[in-house]
């Protein structure tokens, strides 16, 4: 399940929920400040590469090198 962050319009704390995509959380009141409301705010989202090869430059090798 994918996770969200949520920032108080009134203390600008960032909580982080998890939910399905077809919910939200807006509007709700922040739980650190009790008069603020959530908003959701958009982030980076983290690119991981695995396996073989992500490393590895193959166009551009050395002469003499296999």
């Amino acid at each position: 399940m994918p996770k969200y962050d949520y920032k108080c319009d009134n203390c600008g704390e960032i909580q982080e929920a998890e939910h399905p995509m077809a919910e939200t959380l807006d509007f709700h009141a922040c739980p650190d400040c009790n008069e603020g409301l959530l908003h959701k705010v958009f982030s980076a989202t983290p690119a991981v590469f695995k396996g073989q090869g992500w490393a590895k430059m193959t166009d551009y090798k050395p002469k003499g090198s296999s």
